[in-house]
């Protein structure tokens, strides 16, 4: 999995911060040993990462793991793209080399987090940040997107399901793609906490 390098600086705002962080070997070895015994494919390597926290807790990162997780919109992804959440913007910037990409439209609820991480993309025209609730927000009279990801969830969670159905219904009409992220992995736990009565 190709490592994405996420220029923005650390720095805090509000309960939000961007941090760099080191995962050494036995680090690795211990995630990638939990993911096995979860049958999952996420994995990560040792290096240098950067995470988003909110009152010292991870929302998300730049680790193998977490692209895997994105990567089928990564590949897909062209034309007119609408991005529920912007976290890192690890979602922006392999879409930044695709000239197949027209723009680049974010939805974000946390104007801390806007602060922190916009920024760093000021300098591309096609990208629009925007400060509201996805499941608010209304989309320019007529706009259709090409492709949308819905990611505002801070962790894999099947009571996230509900929230991505709601998303799902209410962008239909106006893409023929959209994913959630992690949705299949939500489903999954949904299935086997059913299974074990849980």
């Amino acid at each position: 999995m190709k490592q994405i390098e996420v220029p923005i600086p650390d720095g805090k705002s509000g309960d939000w911060e961007v941090i760099t962080f080191t995962v050494d070997q036995k680090q690795a070895n211990w995630f990638n040993l939990r993911q096995m015994i979860n049958f999952t494919h996420r994995d990560i390597v040792p290096g240098d990462y950067k995470r988003l926290t909110w009152k010292g807790s991870t929302i998300m990162s730049n680790t193998p793991a977490e692209v895997h997780d994105h990567w089928e919109f990564f590949s897909e992804a062209k034309g007119h793209v609408l991005i529920n959440g912007l976290g890192l913007g690890v979602c922006i910037i392999p879409l930044l080399d695709n000239p197949d990409v027209e723009s680049i439209t974010v939805i974000e609820i946390s104007e801390d987090v806007i602060k922190l991480v916009a920024p760093t993309f000021e300098k591309y025209p096609q990208v629009t940040i925007i400060h509201a609730d996805a499941y608010e927000w209304k989309p320019p009279k007529g706009m259709r997107y090409d492709y949308v990801w819905h990611d505002i969830w801070p962790a894999i969670c099947d009571d996230n399901i509900e929230g991505m159905k709601k998303l799902h219904y209410k962008y239909g009409r106006r893409t023929n793609w959209q994913r959630s992220w992690c949705r299949e992995e939500c489903e999954r736990q949904r299935r086997r906490d059913s299974i074990w009565g849980w």
